[in-house]
């Protein structure tokens, strides 16, 4: 089985321990120890032992272990099964499921399965979403479908299925207008197959596509040739001009057919992609953040901190990258929104630029920051989306400089006006690219991807941020010898900051209550357990949405922090459920803050309206989460 002679083998238990996987190990030693130990009836597990030739053997262990009439253990007999192309079967099954949810995704196409001998129905995520419902929010059954549509077009559906069980002959395609539960009507295209044993029909598969744009469109032109075709009648044209005319007007209709399929594609595909990357990214981010910095605290060996800020610096360059790519896409929608406060530019504009002199000094390059001395004390602005921008020029300066090289950071204020000038000694941007520099995506050249990294949107969202604060931002550059990246923006005078106040508010404090924390992921539950633990209080668990309701029904709590994506009961139904228990009560309300990996343009808004007190996108930091409780 893993390729040896009996000879060569002796029988020794270390010879098993030595060739199973590291791994699997751990697991395998638990599950041994349990069945000695008599806690299990018979012993099973699954785990890899290395081959002769030094490959991996996937094996099933069966085995039982024999007791003498004192319970002690003296003998265990078992069973090594070779399941390795099992295994290998089973993974690619999987794979393949998951691209088949994916091109459902992007195809925006439902699917529907109906076993009539266990009168079992289910649908895919995807039809769900169609029908405006969230995914497995409900057991579907035959009348829930019907719950959608007219009264004509129930009747309609009833015949139609009664022909499919009656093996009548059907129509390769059918189309249905359904009415969601928000009042929208949609246009489905649905399909149907059927399975049938001895006559008999046992199962039907069937897909939905939602057509209504397409049927619109269509029908919006249908009505255009009509119009046109009477038109050309009545002015008695010429029957070659009027073929002619609804040649052009065939071509333009196929034209539109195409640029609305790929408009709506590209719409999908962008809208899904971000919400999916956006939370599917944050949540286990979230914990390797946390975690990060609580192993960060305790450890002092100097070589594992190397280790731990190297982990720390890519988990920190992926969220930045997560950050761009939703900032743009808020800039592109109009939702980015430029919040103007007090604030300090010697502190705030420096501090920042400070940040960069560890990484200049990797490189031996001479980073030399100067802030005018003229620069008011205070100033009311947007500081937030200033020290984005500037971050984002002198991390491509640093990026973009080699070995020894210099940047220059200077910064002033002259009547009202706050301007900026980036210099370095770079690879600088041929005059031929100058002038796509700004472009989404976009970078000098492709090789510089390979190089240098990046996603190429940190100068398109700069770019538009100092134009949403009344400036533009520049760039002059010479291949070979370096580039400046220049700007400037309005900016009032602000009042001054009571500094001792806003220190005293960053004291810590000693907390104390009793929080309700509702998260279905083990690890982000346990890295937030650890802070609430570390600020003084304590705390209660529910896995989903359904225990949390049960848990309030049954407890009472301070506070609570509601995650939203979570099995059986999203946040937000738990949340409604929730308040709709206090109102029968008459409670007190408990604050409840979102805590989640939902962090697209208007998720906060959906949270708040929701009945929710607060929001927090992952991955959290746990001063800015004691911070909110």
């Amino acid at each position: 089985m893993i390729g040896y002679e009996e000879d060569e083998i002796e029988d020794r238990f270390e010879e098993w321990e030595n060739r199973v996987h590291p791994d699997d190990l751990k697991q395998a030693f638990e599950d041994f120890e349990a069945n000695i130990e008599g806690k299990t009836e018979r012993y099973e597990n699954l785990h890899r032992l290395k081959h002769k030739d030094g490959h991996w053997v996937w094996i099933l262990d069966r085995g039982k272990t024999l007791f003498d009439k004192e319970g002690k253990a003296v003998r265990m007999l078992g069973t090594h099964t070779d399941v390795t192309e099992k295994k290998a079967l089973e993974e690619k099954i999987v794979k393949n499921e998951a691209l088949l949810v994916e091109a459902q995704h992007i195809a925006h196409l439902g699917h529907w399965e109906w076993d009539l001998l266990g009168d079992e129905i289910t649908w895919s995520d995807e039809l769900y979403r169609l029908l405006g419902e969230e995914p497995y929010s409900f057991d579907p059954t035959y009348r829930t479908i019907l719950s959608y549509l007219s009264g004509s077009e129930k009747k309609r559906y009833r015949q139609y299925l009664r022909d499919v069980l009656d093996n009548k002959e059907m129509a390769p395609e059918y189309t249905w207008t359904i009415t969601r539960r928000d009042g929208v009507e949609r246009t489905i295209s649905a399909t149907i197959k059927v399975t049938r044993d001895a006559e008999k029909v046992v199962y039907i598969q069937g897909t939905f596509l939602d057509i209504t744009e397409r049927k619109e469109v269509e029908e919006t032109l249908s009505l255009m040739n009509n119009m046109l075709v009477n038109s050309y009648e009545k002015q008695k044209i010429k029957t070659e001009e009027v073929s002619e005319a609804k040649s052009k007007l065939q071509e333009s209709h196929n034209e539109m057919e195409i640029a609305k399929a790929e408009a709506e594609r590209a719409s999908c595909s962008k809208s899904e992609f971000l919400a999916n990357m956006s939370h599917e990214i944050r949540t286990p981010l979230n914990a390797m953040n946390g975690f990060i910095s609580l192993l960060k605290e305790d450890e002092s060996d100097e070589s594992k901190l190397k280790y731990l800020e190297i982990v720390e610096h890519s988990s920190e360059t992926l969220l930045q990258i997560i950050n761009d790519i939703l900032d743009c896409s808020k800039i592109e929608s109009g939702k980015m929104e430029i919040e103007t406060i007090d604030f300090q530019p010697k502190k705030e504009l420096y501090s920042t630029a400070k940040l960069f002199q560890a990484k200049a000094a990797e490189k031996e390059i001479a980073l030399d920051i100067n802030c005018h001395e003229d620069i008011p004390k205070v100033l009311h602005g947007d500081v937030l989306r200033l020290k984005q921008i500037l971050s984002n020029l002198l991390s491509n300066a640093v990026k973009f400089t080699d070995r020894k090289g210099e940047i220059s950071c200077r910064i002033k204020y002259e009547k009202g006006i706050l301007s900026f000038r980036i210099k370095d000694s770079g690879i600088g941007i041929a005059e031929d690219k100058l002038q796509h520099v700004f472009e989404s995506f976009s970078q000098a050249d492709n090789s510089i991807v390979r190089e240098y990294g990046g996603t190429g949107l940190g100068l398109t969202i700069s770019a538009k941020l100092v134009e949403m604060l009344g400036g533009k931002l520049k760039v002059e550059s010479e291949e070979g010898v370096g580039s400046t990246f220049f700007f400037s923006v309005p900016i009032s005078l602000g009042q001054d900051i009571d500094e001792e106040s806003n220190h005293a508010q960053q004291e810590p404090v000693n907390l104390e209550g009793h929080l309700l924390v509702v998260e279905d992921n083990d690890a982000n539950r346990m890295f937030v357990g650890i802070i609430l633990s570390g600020a003084g209080l304590t705390f209660e668990t529910a896995s989903n949405g359904l225990e949390a309701v049960e848990k309030f029904r049954e407890g009472a709590f301070d506070l609570i922090l509601m995650d939203e994506n979570m099995p059986k009961l999203n946040g937000i139904g738990a949340t409604k459920e929730i308040l709709q228990i206090e109102q029968e009560k008459g409670l007190e309300h408990t604050p409840i803050i979102a805590l989640t990996a939902n962090a697209l343009v208007g998720d906060r808004q959906l949270f708040i309206d929701a009945g929710m007190d607060d929001y927090l996108a992952k991955p959290l930091e746990p001063a800015e989460l004691i911070q909110k409780i």
